[in-house]
């Protein structure tokens, strides 16, 4: 059999018996024709401008899965060493100043530490609060077998959005509206480092891939994270703490990733949830994993609470117009922005990484870190560590085989104690729509 190209006359292929000519293409259409005279298949092709390219190979090839580092044991002994001796040093003098007066963090009042519930001068004086065995196993695999079931029915093919903590963090967060709309839902964000550059597909499965889940897991009051942020064992601990109208504007899921979680870089909680006329965010870190030195613990500095806020992340009003100079809206213009704080050289050393992480604090013995004044903290699951907004922390990326899940809420004081959350906050529940409101128990046990 003859083929013949029917524009030249010359022939392609030929071929005797029931021989077959295959032509590839990638952006043609190819038909065939048979001529009546002589019986020869005359073959054209022409371009389509509606088929898409053939992949190329590095395109139909899966991205390259991560692969685990494990940490050096003699490495991880000697951070702990040295975390236990500095922690020791701190104490020594916190005992020596037990008989001075304490102030309260969140409304600056004064007490005397040896009256108080040790709980909350632990928290005013070093700025966090470790509670072991704050939530029983049985609701941490609840929180974790609800936040499966949610993360299943994600979709990444139409919601593939990143989570950034570095200086992709105005380009991530600033400019989307899935991150502004997430405040009273559920909606999924992707670790960086699980999106492939080249393609942007997963490197990973979807469930391996999620960075977090919020804002808004505690808003539905049956699930497992709507009980326990409306538990007495929360508002009891809240109220010792000196919360006196506390209600909950936020709460993520952080999942940590095995592998390819990131790091997430210094900050201080208050910079993202601003209240006045004074600051009242108090974080509830409640961890569903072990987390360890080579999984990415948090990493404290301990004092750093009563350092002024050095940062805001709040709405932009080029973008969103503003009815008391009289700007219109700009779409151009980012969703939200950080707006620098002033307070004369009082920030303390935390302004040196803000948004970043002090030299040398990565990988491991994270020595900058130590000179810089942070301490690990190390928990299991069911710990919960407690700190107020203003208190500088960080966590470093996870290498490791193992995930690090955990379920944060924050809540801040409510109207009865005569603060305001934010107009200029990036969290804005629709109108009408309230935030949750914290149990806290009342007279003879009595739910107030």
């Amino acid at each position: 059999m003859v083929y013949r190209d029917p524009q030249s006359g010359d022939v392609i292929e030929q071929r005797g018996g029931r021989g077959l000519a295959v032509l590839a293409t990638d952006r043609q259409e190819v038909t065939t024709t048979l001529s009546e005279g002589d019986g020869t298949l005359l073959i054209s092709a022409r371009s389509s401008e509606h088929e898409q390219p053939m992949p190329t190979r590095s395109e139909m090839e899966p991205p390259a899965a991560p692969t685990a580092v494990e940490v050096d044991t003699a490495v991880l002994t000697a951070v702990r060493a040295r975390s236990a001796d500095t922690w020791r040093l701190h104490e020594t003098a916190a005992l020596d100043a037990l008989g001075n007066a304490c102030a309260s963090w969140v409304d600056g009042k004064l007490y005397d530490p040896r009256a108080a519930d040790a709980r909350k001068v632990a928290f005013d004086r070093d700025g966090f609060l470790v509670m072991r065995g704050f939530a029983d196993l049985e609701e941490v695999g609840a929180m974790r077998a609800h936040m499966r079931e949610l993360a299943e029915k994600w979709d990444p093919a139409t919601e593939l959005v990143q989570f950034r903590t570095d200086a992709g963090q105005d380009s991530a967060q600033a400019r989307s509206d899935y991150f502004l709309d997430s405040a009273d839902a559920v909606h999924f964000f992707a670790e960086p480092d699980a999106v492939d550059e080249a393609t942007g597909k997963l490197r990973v499965p979807k469930q391996e891939a999620l960075n977090k889940a919020g804002h808004g897991l505690h808003v539905p009051s049956e699930s497992p994270f709507g009980r326990y942020a409306r538990s007495m064992k929360l508002g009891e601990l809240v109220a010792a703490l000196g919360w006196r109208d506390p209600v909950l504007p936020q709460s993520m899921y952080i999942y940590k990733q095995a592998k390819v979680g990131g790091e997430v870089t210094s900050h201080q909680d208050s910079c993202f949830l601003h209240t006045e006329p004074r600051q009242t965010c108090l974080g509830l870190w409640l961890a569903l994993d072990e987390a360890t030195l080579a999984n990415g613990c948090l990493w404290v500095r301990p004092g750093s609470h009563t350092e002024p806020l050095r940062r805001r992340f709040c709405r932009n009003p080029k973008h969103f117009g503003d009815s008391a100079s009289g700007s219109s809206p700009d779409s151009a213009e980012p969703q939200m922005i950080f707006q620098k704080l002033e307070q004369k050289g009082q920030h303390g050393p935390g302004l040196q990484w803000e948004g970043a992480l002090p030299a040398g604090s990565w990988p491991l013995p994270s020595d900058g870190l130590f000179e810089a004044g942070f301490l690990p903290v190390e928990v299991s699951a069911g710990d919960l560590v407690v700190f107020p907004g203003q208190l500088d922390h960080l966590s470093l990326p996870n290498r490791s085989g193992a995930a690090r899940h955990t379920f944060q809420l924050h809540l801040v004081e409510g109207p009865a104690a005569n603060i305001t959350w934010s107009a200029s906050n990036w969290l804005q529940y629709p109108p009408g729509k309230t935030f949750p409101r914290v149990q806290r128990p009342g007279p003879a046990g009595e739910q107030a």
